[in-house]
């Protein structure tokens, strides 16, 4: 099998069955409505896909928010 081969392939992190190993990159509350990314979730949900809670986070690299000043 090729190394982009595998990426198709399932895989089980915890509790959590997902049927390959494709992730978006994360995005930040930042740059949400309201800071929370509902119609982004809802859209991946109704695409059939699964999203998972980004654990840690080390910052946005050159963006001055409230949270980074």
């Amino acid at each position: 099998m090729s190394a982009a081969g595998v990426l198709f392939l399932p895989i089980r992190i915890g509790e959590t069955g997902i049927r390959d190993r494709m992730a978006m990159a994360p995005m930040t509350r930042e740059f949400s409505a309201d800071g929370v990314p509902g119609v982004i979730v809802s859209a991946v949900h109704g695409a059939g896909r699964e999203i998972m809670p980004q654990l840690w986070h080390v910052g946005v690299k050159g963006s001055a928010t409230a949270v980074n000043r």
